[in-house]
């Protein structure tokens, strides 16, 4: 069963990039309802697709002459002597979903990089925004160097795999996010279809996926998560200080002028 979850991470990284819908929420017409069906067609259609674009490929090749390879859709070209001018065809609509995709991803990080500055009391600088273009700059550059970086980092399948567990425990932490706010009597403009049981099937599933991640990125997500629990805890009691401090600065501010209105109600008596 191993194989079969492992396998399963990559495949479940074609999938990602959908939920950067929702980082534009406020974008869409009809708001978080008409996004989070947005999310459910896309994937949908895109499953439809990648369904069609496999089955293509096995016509034009055996499935006994299929190996490894980086481009399996340029390997059936080739395989089936296809015009050149459908290779080409092939590998600029490729680019173009990948730069699209990409360029999707990185304004959703800089938007959540910049929602997290603002909860967490980060850097003001990350905090800028910037209204006439709705994009937060100083942001999405952080972040576009965070993706740059990722480049370099070595084997794909585990930054892979780095990836969707991130993924993986943002869908699970949500999961469980929405039972607490459903048990709080909080509802939001979109209602889950057969809550609780999609919740805890999608649930099940996202955990049965973590068996197959190769210990690399077990490892390193778990430090990047000990990491961010920690900066969080820190930030949380400097901004807690920080308020302490500041209420108590103004409390011996405001004690003077009491008692200068008391001396003049006094002394008027």
């Amino acid at each position: 069963m191993l194989p079969f979850f492992s396998s399963s991470i990559a495949i479940f990284f074609a999938y990602t990039g959908f939920q950067v819908i929702t980082s534009f929420a406020d974008d869409v017409t009809g708001g978080p309802r008409n996004a989070a069906k947005s999310v459910i067609y896309s994937v949908l259609i895109s499953m439809v697709f990648y369904v069609l674009v496999v089955i293509s490929m096995i016509f034009l090749v055996p499935v006994s002459q299929f190996k490894i390879d980086a481009d399996p859709l340029s390997y059936a070209l080739a395989y089936s002597h296809a015009p050149s001018w459908l290779h080409v065809l092939v590998d600029v609509g490729g680019m173009i979903a990948t730069a699209s995709a990409t360029l999707a991803k990185v304004l959703a990080s800089g938007r959540t990089l910049y929602q997290i500055s603002v909860d967490m009391n980060l850097p003001k600088f990350l905090a800028k925004y910037d209204s006439s273009k709705d994009v937060a700059p100083v942001a999405t550059i952080v972040s576009s160097i965070i993706a740059f970086i990722t480049f370099f980092a070595g084997n794909i399948y585990v930054i892979a795999a780095i990836s969707n567990f991130g993924l993986m425990f943002s869908f699970i932490m949500s999961n469980l996010a929405l039972f607490h706010f459903r048990k709080r009597g909080i509802r939001g403009t979109y209602t889950m279809p057969f809550f609780p049981v999609t919740v805890i099937i999608s649930t099940l599933m996202l955990l049965s996926l973590m068996l197959g991640f190769p210990r690399e990125a077990l490892v390193i997500n778990m430090v990047i998560i000990i990491i961010i629990l920690l900066i969080s805890y820190i930030l949380k009691d400097l901004k807690e200080i920080n308020h302490f401090f500041k209420s108590k600065v103004e409390s011996k501010t405001s004690a003077p002028i009491f008692f200068k209105k008391a001396t003049i109600i006094n002394s008027r008596k």
